[in-house]
């Protein structure tokens, strides 16, 4: 079982994805979750309205999050620059090409990409964003993506099976309060939703939008 909306135990997988394993379908749902948090807890998105100043879980999550960006091997060589390494790994840009990712690709894009971005941190929680945005609507809709190229790039990344990851993250998110995982569910929605609709309109990120960069506490990493 993993973690459910509400931080409750998932016990069924039913329509989450067709042709997958069940640790595939349980890594699937956790990673989505995994995005959510990462984003709303370290992410570069500025934090909504009434954002507490300790949540219970965030020092765990984020060093579990440096941790993962320190060790992830990619692809692109030494002495070349973050975004040029992210920028390498398939995964990266077959979740940042998604038909579901055009209003973070328009912020990648104009103002994320070496700017925002600079941190090895900064762009691992910016790639589970947009995985987080791929399986959320792959769950509804089949055979869009390469699903299993996404979903199982952080494993790869970490030369871990899916399932030790998942013991490893679950683990960690269990520190959180349940109010925490549903906020960030939440967020995560919202925040999907009006990037694109801005995207479809083909208007720029704006400095009050989500797309802008807040206080988030997405700095440092490998």
């Amino acid at each position: 079982s993993v973690i459910d909306r509400g931080g409750k135990l998932r016990t069924s997988f039913t329509g989450l994805g067709e042709g997958l394993t069940l640790v595939q379908l349980e890594w699937g749902w956790l990673i989505l979750q995994l995005g959510e948090v990462a984003d709303y807890l370290v992410g570069q998105r500025r934090p909504p309205k009434g954002f507490p100043s300790h949540v219970d879980g965030a020092t765990e999550l984020t060093a579990m999050l440096k941790e993962f960006a320190t060790k992830a091997k990619l692809p692109g060589a030494k002495g070349v620059s973050t975004a040029d390494r992210w920028g390498a790994l398939p995964a990266f840009q077959k979740a940042l090409e998604s038909p579901y990712n055009k209003g973070s690709r328009a912020w990648y894009e104009l103002g994320g990409k070496d700017n925002r971005l600079q941190s090895d941190l900064d762009y691992l929680v910016f790639f589970l964003r947009l995985c987080r945005n791929v399986l959320a609507h792959h769950w509804q809709q089949q055979g869009l993506v390469d699903i299993l190229q996404v979903m199982m790039a952080l494993p790869d990344m970490l030369g871990m099976s899916a399932g030790a990851l998942a013991e490893q993250v679950r683990t960690c998110m269990s520190k959180l309060q349940p109010a925490t995982i549903e906020a960030a569910a939440i967020t995560a929605a919202t925040a999907a939703e009006g990037e694109e609709e801005r995207a479809s309109a083909g208007s720029a990120p704006s400095a009050g939008s989500d797309l802008s960069a807040g206080s988030g506490s997405g700095s440092g990493g490998a």
